[in-house]
């Protein structure tokens, strides 16, 4: 029987060009704006997440236990067949490849790139985020990993985006090596049936999710559009987030290792640092200067309540996205406190905070909240708080989350119906020191004008 499997998935593979065969060739140049959410195309994610999540709570014993071990009993004592690692990925290469060659596609090939991108970051995420949450252990009894099954999402992702790009004919192939792919997992031990259920439903959702988001990014990334976008505003951030992320995965032992051993031998000679409580506000330092120098008479770009809503916008995807990379990426700290090192909060924050202030009011006020949040970085790492590379993570996160609040911004003016001009650009504040004349008390004194 193992020796049908390379015949079965050559069948899957032949199953789309053979619908096809008789289909006159069309060069892939046609661009088409993406049909409106519908709520149809929920039915079949959701009902194979939904079967997924109530086999893996309430029917663990009576259906996934007997399917595997039926599965196992076939399998008997053949080796693994790892095989399913590869070809996982052949739908995704069918999406993007089949319109070079002349198939007729429904997006131009930079669309189906856009798409292809969103719909794999979507599953990437919310797979892992899936898998932590819902620690589940593989039939094999190794970690607890296992929902739901990440190479069947991967295959089927990619099988779904096929099936929209180029119709049933190619999808048909193109879900046969998805479905091929599942069937693998369980026959290598390494997935219950819920977890092929969920993962299936949830790559199906992704690719629809990644056509749905395609034309409002294309909206959004047009520089003359209202967002302001500019591609080389992603350039720091993504330097500084890259950086981070090789030393972690890559150069962890070389360089995170020695930097921290030479800031622990650092805070050994000399202590903790002088006012250590005073200086561990010091991360509030930028947002407050992006707020309140507007106040004091200090040019800014916007008002008051433009500033405020950039910044709102601004901390709340840095706190969002920080908080879930650091539950998925699990990284343990330094001083072994617990695992959410990557990346630092504290860094994030305070670099948000700079990267406001310099958009706000130029680079003479932007060095300086600069400046305090690479003290903020640095103190962390004294505190043998977080690694380099979390700092570099962070440093980045936090100047992308600032352009991020800068993009929303007329967006979500528009949204809360704010007309241009209806701000608080008239307001202006002064703080002066004040002797009261009764006890000889030295008082601060805060005069707003509107």
């Amino acid at each position: 029987m193992r020796r049908l499997l390379p015949v079965l998935l050559l069948t899957a593979l032949l199953t789309g060009p053979a619908a096809r065969a008789q289909m006159a060739v069309r060069v892939d140049t046609a661009a088409v704006r993406v049909p409106v959410f519908r709520a149809s195309q929920l039915i079949a994610p959701g009902a194979l997440m939904g079967a997924g999540a109530l086999v893996h709570w309430l029917g663990h014993d009576a259906i996934d236990v007997p399917v595997r071990n039926a599965m196992q009993g076939w399998r008997g004592d053949g080796p693994q067949l790892r095989f399913d690692d590869y070809v996982q990925y052949l739908p995704l290469t069918m999406n993007l490849g089949l319109g070079l060659t002349g198939v007729p596609a429904k997006h131009r090939s930079s669309d189906r790139l856009i798409e292809t991108g969103m719909s794999f970051a979507l599953l990437t995420v919310s797979s892992k985020i899936l898998k932590e949450l819902i620690p589940s252990q593989r039939p094999n009894g190794g970690d607890f990993h296992s929902f739901p099954s990440g190479h069947t999402g991967t295959a089927f992702t990619g099988a779904e985006l096929a099936r929209m790009e180029y119709g049933w004919g190619w999808g048909a192939g193109a879900y046969a090596v998805a479905t091929t792919v599942a069937v693998m997992r369980s026959y290598n031990n390494r997935h219950w049936l819920s977890d092929l259920f969920a993962g299936a439903g949830l790559g199906i959702l992704c690719a629809h999710a990644g056509e749905w988001l395609l034309e409002p990014v294309k909206d959004f990334a047009d520089p003359s559009g209202p967002s302001g976008f500019r591609p080389r505003e992603l350039i720091a951030p993504g330097a500084l987030f890259a950086v981070g992320m090789g030393i972690r995965y890559l150069g962890h032992n070389a360089i995170n290792v020695p930097v921290r051993e030479a800031g622990v031998r650092l805070h050994a000679e000399n202590g903790t640092l002088p006012h250590y409580e005073l200086l561990r506000y010091l991360p509030l330092l930028p947002p407050v200067m992006d707020l309140g120098l507007g106040l004091t008479g200090v040019r800014a770009e916007h008002d008051f309540l433009d500033r405020a809503i950039e910044a709102g916008l601004a901390y709340s995807f840095v706190s969002g996205s920080a908080l879930v990379m650091k539950k998925v990426i699990n990284a343990p700290r330094p001083d072994g406190t617990n695992d959410e090192s990557f990346p630092s909060g504290h860094t994030c924050f305070s670099f948000t905070g700079a990267e406001l202030v310099r958009m706000e009011y130029g680079w003479g006020w932007g060095a300086g909240a600069y400046a305090v949040s690479t003290a903020v970085a640095a103190m962390r790492w004294y505190n043998d708080r977080h690694w380099l590379s979390d700092l570099f993570a962070g440093a980045g996160l936090g100047i992308l989350s600032a352009h991020v609040g800068r993009w929303l911004l007329e967006p979500a003016r528009k949204a809360l119906g704010l007309a241009p001009g209806s701000g608080m650009a008239g307001i202006q504040a002064s703080l002066t020191p004040y002797m009261d004349p009764v006890s000889g008390t030295l008082c601060p004194q805060l005069a707003i004008v509107f």
